[in-house]
């Protein structure tokens, strides 16, 4: 989900990416109660996380997690939502560019730098406890 998210952005919206320029406002890491009894350990992984962000800027917000109401993906920027659906999913990217719209397909250095992003909101991320939240919750309320 991360680096499709980064890929969207940087594809669909036309955002260019300066890791320099990354401050991340707000990170909060969750996990569904019931999670680890299901896994049959402890566990510190995530089932949630919500980031905001800014790119100079512009501000983002990435959601994403289990077990709520509904699945739903979007990205705001600037409080304005692309919702990610049958029209502009992460694989219609790839759809285009098997039809050869070459120009949609992050290239690898776009990878390395969606990778480089995603690693400094990990390492930002650790240093956050875990909110236990319950199944069946709007993904918003967290």
């Amino acid at each position: 989900d991360q680096s499709h998210f980064l890929n969207l952005v940087m594809k669909n919206l036309g955002v260019r990416v300066d890791l320099d320029e990354l401050n991340i406002l707000d990170f909060v890491r969750g996990q569904y109660s019931g999670y680890t009894d299901e896994l049959g350990r402890a566990s510190e992984t995530e089932t949630y996380v919500r980031i905001n962000f800014s790119l100079g800027e512009k501000k983002f917000e990435f959601i994403t997690g289990k077990a709520f109401s509904e699945k739903k993906g979007f990205v705001e920027i600037d409080s304005e939502k692309f919702l990610m659906n049958d029209e502009n999913s992460y694989v219609q990217v790839f759809e285009k560019f098997l039809n050869g719209e070459e120009e949609l397909f992050p290239t690898v250095d776009e990878e390395i730098l969606a990778w480089k992003i995603i690693e400094k909101f990990e390492n930002f991320g650790k240093e956050k406890d875990l909110v236990i939240y319950e199944k069946g919750l709007d993904n918003t309320i967290l």
